[in-house]
């Protein structure tokens, strides 16, 4: 039997505009032309719709910057402090 253990690491930042998260993990990374606002899964669909819809926030998704088999990928999530003016957008990078 082979265990192989990942990481998952999340980071949270006070922006001048709001809140910020970072999710970045080990595992094999989305495809380089992924396009999150395209994916109708309904983990990412809720995800998506609560903080742009909801919250007036932005998400990015992104292959990692790890090599080989294993790059990971990159979520980062922005949501602005109560009051803060901000057109909602799902950006890729």
């Amino acid at each position: 039997m082979t265990i192989s253990i990942h990481t998952v690491r999340v980071d949270l930042a006070t922006l001048p505009t709001g809140i910020g998260v970072t999710v970045t993990d080990d595992g094999a990374g989305v495809d380089d032309d992924f396009d999150i606002s395209g994916e109708v899964g309904l983990g990412l669909t809720i995800v998506r719709t609560f903080v742009v819809n909801e919250l007036g926030g932005t998400i990015t998704m992104r292959r990692g910057d790890g090599e080989g088999d294993r790059p990971g990928t990159v979520v980062e999530l922005e949501v602005p402090l109560a009051g803060a003016s901000r057109s909602p957008t799902v950006t890729r990078i």
